[in-house]
């Protein structure tokens, strides 16, 4: 990690530290975001036509988000920090879509991890904010269910905000979506392969903190353990003693960098 990107992790996780909840009474309005998201998707997919329309109410919602102030954000709990987050990053991402749309994939976008934005007053990027604060400082690893960087390989989007007070329950839905999601992952019972989202292999070792040393999955590598048992814990329950017999070889799709574009998905489904 670069002496930057330490910094940043420091500075952030100085500020994870759970505030009492007789004195954490601060939260953030994600209303407006919320709005956006309930006129724009429909089951994960983003209509960014329909976007191009609402770009003033996005950029006043990112305006918020980069004037709060750091006393202020102090006083959120560790929920309402990881919600702030959340919904940061998956709005930073639809506006890096929107100034260059229409593109067919995230690679026609310069620099889309690395472009800088304000947040709480700092400038930061979709790097920076999911790997040196969310996964460096909150270390939940259901959290990597929630990111949108709207390409095909990421989670669906949600059509509403995250919230402080429902984040738990929210974060178990996306886990649980993501990992029984078809096109995401294949865990079907009897075949002899199990093929699983790009997601688990690029993040995970972020899983062996609280899945690591898994004893139903002593076949695999350790990292790979932790994902499993991670998998376990949302797959549908029917699924769980295939998982467990472990009689498959572990294998990754491809990364998919085309956008999540309700457009292009139709054009898709149109083909003969």
């Amino acid at each position: 990690m670069s002496p930057t990107r330490v910094f940043l992790a420091l500075f952030f996780a100085s500020w994870v530290i759970q505030v009492p909840s007789a004195v954490a009474k601060e939260t953030f309005d994600h209303s407006l975001f919320e709005s956006l998201l309930k006129k724009t998707v429909s089951e994960g997919w983003v209509d960014y036509r329909v976007l191009q329309g609402e770009k003033g109410s996005l950029r006043r919602y990112l305006q918020q988000l980069a004037e709060l102030s750091p006393v202020r954000y102090a006083d959120f709990s560790r929920e309402e920090k990881l919600a702030f987050w959340i919904n940061s990053y998956n709005a930073i991402a639809i506006q890096s879509v929107l100034e260059v749309y229409p593109v067919e994939s995230l690679r026609e976008i310069p620099n889309f991890w690395e472009r800088k934005v304000i947040l709480l007053q700092k400038p930061l990027s979709l790097n920076d904010v999911r790997d040196d604060i969310l996964r460096q400082s909150f270390r939940d690893e259901r959290v990597l269910c929630a990111l949108v960087s709207a390409s095909r390989a990421s989670p669906r989007l949600r059509t509403e905000a995250y919230t402080g007070d429902r984040l738990d329950e929210m974060l178990n839905e996306d886990a649980k979506r993501f990992v029984n999601d078809s096109e995401k992952n294949r865990v079907i019972v009897g075949k002899r392969r199990l093929t699983l989202s790009p997601l688990f292999k690029w993040f995970g070792t972020d899983f062996l903190l609280n899945y690591g040393g898994a004893p139903r999955f002593r076949k695999f590598n350790p990292t790979e353990m932790a994902v499993l048992s991670f998998i376990a814990d949302y797959v549908d329950p029917e699924k769980v003693d295939y998982l467990q017999k472990g009689r498959y070889k572990l294998r990754y799709l491809p990364s998919d960098d085309r956008l999540n574009d309700t457009l292009a998905r139709q054009k898709t489904i149109q083909k003969p």
